[in-house]
């Protein structure tokens, strides 16, 4: 749940880069080519942050996963 919320919250804000970049590069009253070129490095730092986010936390995420399934294991009963 956590790393879905890390990969939306990282796709959400490079979309929003990238949709406010088209509008000021095509459709604002001072259009500038060069908003779009910002806007994209800027897009692409989210998408890198919230890869950085998801490889910090994902082997705690394993670990936790896998402590949890060695101890259910354990209180189960014996067949």
């Amino acid at each position: 749940m956590i790393i879905a919320s890390i990969l939306v919250i990282g796709i959400a804000g490079a979309l929003t880069c990238l949709i406010q970049g088209l509008y000021q590069a095509y459709f604002a009253e001072e259009a500038d080519p060069s908003s779009l070129a910002s806007s994209i490095t800027i897009s692409m730092r989210f998408i890198v942050r919230s890869s950085l986010l998801l490889f910090l936390f994902l082997p705690f995420f394993v670990f936790a996963i896998v402590r949890r399934s060695i101890l259910k294991q354990r209180n189960s009963p014996p067949k």
